[in-house]
């Protein structure tokens, strides 16, 4: 009966102990700029991104799609490393098109997307003929 006992309370104080040990979380937060600065085939966007816990950002930037979720295997930039605030230069876009954008950030090799913002590339200005 003792060495129940025994066995009982080492169990205990092993739960108590590995429960104090709990794995701290990883919360990641990104946020999508405005679009800005939007051409026929260029435009200016970016985000914000926090970490809280461990983790460790190895890219971020933006994507980029016709489609409402663009993921990075769309086209997409590649803006640095680190948390904090980042602009993106948004290149190769077609005339007159609805976009969706939404910044992305690689922690620890997963990637964290942020809601997409949506916008549509700019017509060109008409060319003016000047006749003499």
């Amino acid at each position: 009966m003792k060495n129940v006992t025994l066995i009982a309370g080492l169990l205990l104080a092993a739960l108590i102990f590995f429960a104090g040990c709990k794995k701290e979380e990883t919360v990641v937060t990104i946020t999508t700029t405005a679009i800005t600065s939007i051409t026929a085939t260029t435009a200016t966007g970016g985000g914000t991104i926090t970490v809280t816990g461990p983790g460790t950002v190895t890219d971020r930037g933006v994507c980029w799609s016709t489609a409402a979720t663009p993921t990075t295997a769309d086209s997409k930039t590649s803006d640095g490393t680190g948390t904090g605030t980042f602009t993106s230069s948004i290149t190769g876009l077609s005339m007159k098109t609805p976009y969706y954008v939404r910044a992305y950030a690689i922690v620890d090799g997963t990637t964290y997307y942020a809601t997409a913002v949506d916008f549509t590339s700019a017509t060109p200005a008409p060319l003016e003929l000047i006749v003499k």
